[in-house]
């Protein structure tokens, strides 16, 4: 161990004073010793077996000089031996395993004691140390995304080569998804970024020992829009040719009608105020793109939407918030898509119908990172159903082939939450997070060919329509975390779906609208299903024969739950 500072006659000094101070030499009458309070900021660094931890004072000496500061490394849960290194506030703690990972918690000692400790974040031993000067410019547009360069300076890597960099963005003070960059880099192109936001940059550098602390942050950059700043709406887009890039800012009522290839990028809001029909028409236009917009208070009504994308191509909505568009009794969607429509996080809310949409021949739909929910009921109170789910309602309603839904949440919509329905072929539903929708989680009708795999899907469909129109609970196999219906040739596997009405559901009608509108060849396997209560299994109501229809269910884990197979 390696110490810093004169401890022992730094020691004797304040023992001395301590001495004197027992004995009533130059002691005040009545003054209560406490123990000091805690060191104000711990931190530590990681070193090749070693680790170099630094320290604030206490906030108080609790009426007693601070005689010495005591280290206690933790690793992971178990506090190893304690070391007293007088107040140097730092020192090198040796004999550490590479690899491991620590915590350091270091307490101030005075002539009542020992205070409470504070402990620093966790490092990594023998990990690299943090990269240094850190900074940052914006980029260009990408897809409606906005960009930023990152550089920053190598540090010393501990005896072990640097194989990656770990670079995280933070904005507006919330850290978004780490973004990892291969060695021997000293820069990175970071993109998928929100126009609007304050950014800061925190890099950290992995070697074969791990991941070492990340840096300080750089100093922020906005990220705006460069392009034709928008005044007065459409005919600002009636003026300029196809393919401008718009920048929008502050609240509009607008209705506006894009060209090919337009792109208006915010951060503003559009509010329909209640009393106007439409934000955005498509008109048949393709490669338009929506970014850092909000959309709110459209008085839009069933079938339509309020982003209406329908007979559209190409058309990419990136970081929108789409929220209470629609009436009560009336309906009406968040965003209807059209053909190769791409959704990029964002989020699509109490609106009174669907928060997205869409069908007609509007295949290859692909949905990631969004959050969807609180769509169909009445009003903000989130107790009535507003819209029947035997029509289209809830989170997010496709007839399209081809449609992606992945690393979503979808969640507390009055209705089901993935509905895609009625020769909606080959859908992908990925490692979306399903919850408290009132019908079914995952609902697959009358198509072909859906893969369905790492969704959690949980504590959905107890409000089922099916059941009297009110009320709580599912008949039938309706209500499942997951249900089937008339529909051939799914993979339904390694999904949680747990505390559903139902669990994983397959139903056979007569569906003379499906092409071919079967239960058959499903393939349901490796799934977590649990209760309480529930049932798992296939069943018909026009006597078919589903025994041979070529269902399997196979390796599932199922607890506190029925499992009826093919004979529910």
């Amino acid at each position: 161990m390696a110490l810093f500072g004169k401890r022992f006659t730094t020691r004797l000094a304040i023992l001395t004073v301590v001495s004197l101070a027992a004995t009533g030499a130059g002691s005040v009458a009545g003054a209560v010793t406490t123990v000091p309070a805690a060191p104000w900021f711990v931190a530590a660094s990681p070193g090749n077996t070693t680790a170099f931890v630094t320290w604030g004072v206490p906030a108080s000496d609790g009426g007693s000089a601070v005689t010495d500061d005591v280290i206690t490394p933790v690793l992971v849960s178990t506090a190893l031996p304690k070391e007293t290194v007088g107040v140097v506030k730092q020192a090198t703690i040796e004999g550490l395993t590479n690899g491991k990972r620590y915590t350091f918690d270091v307490a101030a000692i005075n002539a009542a004691g020992t205070g409470a400790p504070r402990s620093s974040p966790a490092t990594v031993v023998g990990s690299p140390v943090a990269p240094t000067q850190v900074s940052a410019e914006q980029g260009g547009d990408q897809a409606g995304g906005a960009t930023a360069t990152v550089h920053w300076t190598v540090s010393p890597n501990n005896g072990w080569a640097i194989t990656s960099y770990v670079v995280t963005p933070i904005a507006d003070g919330v850290a978004m998804m780490a973004r990892v960059y291969p060695a021997p880099a000293s820069a990175a192109f970071v993109a998928g970024l929100v126009y609007g936001k304050d950014y800061t940059f925190r890099v950290a550098a992995t070697n074969a020992n791990g991941t070492g602390p990340k840096s300080l942050g750089s100093f922020p950059v906005k990220l705006s829009c460069a392009g034709k700043a928008m005044v007065n709406g459409q005919s600002d887009i009636d003026a300029a040719p196809s393919g401008t890039t718009f920048c929008l800012s502050g609240t509009h009522n607008w209705t506006l009608k894009p060209k090919s290839g337009d792109k208006f990028i915010g951060p503003a809001i559009l509010d329909g105020a209640h009393a106007t029909v439409f934000a955005i028409l498509g008109n048949g236009t393709s490669n338009v793109t929506l970014s850092a917009l909000e959309v709110r208070y459209y008085r839009v009504a069933d079938p339509d939407a309020a982003i209406s994308a329908h007979g559209t191509t190409g058309w990419m909505f990136r970081d929108l918030l789409v929220h209470d568009n629609g009436t009560s009794g009336g309906g009406g969607t968040g965003a209807d898509l059209g053909v190769s429509s791409k959704v990029i996080g964002g989020r699509y809310y109490n609106n009174r119908e669907l928060g997205i949409g869409g069908g007609g021949g509007a295949n290859g739909w692909f949905i990631s990172g969004a959050e969807i929910d609180h769509n169909n009921f009445t009003d903000n109170t989130y107790k009535t159903r507003n819209i029947s789910c035997g029509y289209q309602a809830g989170g997010v309603k496709w007839t399209a082939d081809n449609t992606t839904i992945q690393n979503s949440q979808i969640h507390d919509n009055a209705c089901k939450g993935l509905w895609a329905d009625l020769n909606a072929d080959n859908a992908k539903i990925l490692n979306n997070v399903v919850y408290r929708n009132w019908d079914e989680g995952i609902f697959i009708a009358i198509s072909s060919g859906a893969t369905v795999t790492g969704n959690a899907a949980n504590h959905n469909g107890w409000h089922n329509y099916n059941y009297n129109g009110t009320g709580s609970g599912c008949p039938w196999l309706w209500g499942g975390g997951i249900t089937l219906a008339s529909s051939d040739h799914a993979v339904i596997a390694n999904n949680s779906v747990q505390g559903n009405c139902n669990g994983i559901t397959g139903t056979q009608q007569t569906r003379l609208d499906g092409n071919p509108g079967v239960l058959a060849n499903d393939n349901i396997h490796d799934n977590v299903i649990k209760g309480p209560g529930g049932k798992t299994g296939v069943v018909a109501d026009n006597g078919a024969d589903l025994t041979t229809r070529n269902i399997v269910f196979s390796n599932n884990k199922i607890s506190d739950h029925t499992f009826c197979g093919l004979h529910c």
